[in-house]
């Protein structure tokens, strides 16, 4: 899970990260793509995290598709193996 940001450490919303965490996955996507998460952070961290992990999901997921490769290491790091979102990436990727 991640900490907690105070508001005034809170960032501002960020279309694509390089990476959402130290050592974390290449988020980047096309210039011309963008997505949005301005939401209120959550108090608690657990939420936070949960909230981060969505939009970083969300974001390996418009990469896979942009960069036309269901096996994208940063799609895969937040899918199961044999799980429903990662087959039908797949099959649709293709």
């Amino acid at each position: 899970a991640g900490a907690e940001t105070t508001p005034s450490e809170k960032p501002s919303p960020s279309a694509s990260p390089s990476a959402t965490r130290e050592g974390g996955p290449d988020l980047s996507l096309p210039k011309d793509v963008k997505i949005v998460a301005d939401w209120d952070e959550p108090s608690g961290a657990e939420e936070a995290a949960v909230l981060r992990d969505a939009r970083d999901f969300t974001i390996a997921f418009y990469r896979a598709i942009t960069q036309q490769d269901a096996r994208d290491p940063a799609y895969l790091s937040y899918t199961y193996p044999g799980g429903n979102a990662r087959r039908i990436t797949e099959k649709n990727v293709r």
